[in-house]
């Protein structure tokens, strides 16, 4: 039997750029388009495959509401 302890919470910590990278990388890998245009696709209710950007809208939820990326056009 294994058991593993943790200490406590862990803590990542991830700036606006490396959001913005994972967010970029993920909606090209995976949508064929850019983040920007995935995150107005996703605000619109626009956006057919949420289960598969799932974890990189939570990543978006980081982000300010009034970040730049979400105006961008």
């Amino acid at each position: 039997m294994y058991t593993h302890l943790m200490e406590g919470p862990s803590v990542l910590k991830l700036s606006r750029e490396e959001i913005l990278g994972q967010i970029e990388r993920a909606a090209q890998e995976r949508l064929h388009m850019s983040g920007a245009e995935m995150l107005r696709c996703y605000k619109a209710g626009r956006l057919r495959d949420l289960g598969s950007v799932a974890d990189v809208i939570v990543l978006a939820n980081l982000l300010a509401e009034d970040d730049p990326i979400f105006a961008s056009r």
